[in-house]
């Protein structure tokens, strides 16, 4: 059963069957510490499917504390894995020197380009690099902010940067196709991940892997990837007022950034998977546990 929708049906199933039930969650919305009356109202898809007796469950490790979650919840240690999701690192790691991307959206070579690649949903917080925009085109005009994606807020952050003057250097890609998300990386100077939730998605992962130097909001188990002043900057909520100035001076510090981006490329080649690792890692769990269910035999 895939995510919150998808596991009761996959439990009504597999008992109707007398199959194993196996859960799989990219992460969680729900948080640590939360109510019991807000649990049961505001998250009740998430606690009915992590609360079904199901025989496996495979939580994403996407820095929202999804272990910590399950155990609130009850799930015992014992069915459960806690793993991090894989990376495409070969498309990342030589990238594309075509510039076809600045091409396509009239950004000039020598100019500075932020990135943000994620879906356009309240929490991601791209008002968070929009608002970054106006101060950091006082001091760099010549600065873009590429976003990549698409989703329900899209309209009210163009509107944002409308209303702050900054929409002629906040570009809206929109969607963009999986193979072609390197070319979009290799156009970027800092990354940036704002999420309220957590910020070790895959798009940071992949920029991360690509050697881009990232500047990720402290939230979740972000400081457990993103080590600040080491693998990249990580800004802390209640200072997200000096977002602008961090990035400021990283774009005006090529050697900065270049050395973060040199140490978030040698830490994502020792401590991410590739994807084909792990879904075997995945797989091989599955048939150790329900050896009924072995695909080699």
């Amino acid at each position: 059963g895939y995510e919150v929708q998808g596991v009761p049906g996959a439990y009504l199933v597999a008992r109707f069957f007398k199959f194993p039930c196996v859960s799989r969650f990219q992460g969680t919305v729900v948080p640590v510490r939360v109510s019991l009356f807000r649990l049961l109202v505001v998250y009740s898809e998430h606690f009915l499917a992590c609360k079904l007796p199901i025989d496996l469950v495979i939580m994403a490790d996407d820095g929202t504390h999804g272990d910590q979650v399950l155990s609130n919840l009850g799930v015992s240690p014992d069915r459960t894995v806690f793993w991090m999701n894989g990376v495409e690192k070969d498309r990342f790691r030589t990238l594309s020197e075509t510039k076809d991307v600045r091409k396509m959206f009239d950004i000039p070579e020598a100019a500075y380009v932020l990135l943000t690649m994620c879906r356009l949903a309240g929490w991601k917080r791209i008002d968070r690099g929009i608002r970054a925009m106006p101060a950091i085109l006082d001091r760099l005009p010549d600065t873009y902010y590429l976003v990549v994606g698409d989703g329900a807020m899209r309209s009210s952050w163009e509107a944002l940067a409308e209303e702050l003057e900054v929409n002629h250097r906040v570009v809206f890609a929109g969607a963009v196709k999986r193979e072609n998300l390197p070319d979009y990386v290799a156009e970027t100077d800092i990354f940036l991940s704002l999420n309220d939730l957590s910020n070790v998605g895959n798009p940071l992962l992949e920029a991360m892997s690509a050697g881009k130097c990232v500047v990720a909001v402290d939230v979740g188990d972000t400081d457990k990837v993103v080590q600040d002043g080491v693998t990249g900057v990580l800004v802390k909520p209640e200072n997200i007022d000096s977002l602008p100035d961090v990035l400021a001076r990283l774009l005006e510090d090529k050697v900065k950034r270049q050395s973060l981006g040199t140490a978030a490329a040698r830490y994502a080649e020792s401590h991410f998977l590739t994807w084909p690792q792990r879904m075997a890692r995945e797989i091989d769990t599955i048939e150790s546990r329900f050896p009924q269910f072995d695909t080699s035999q």
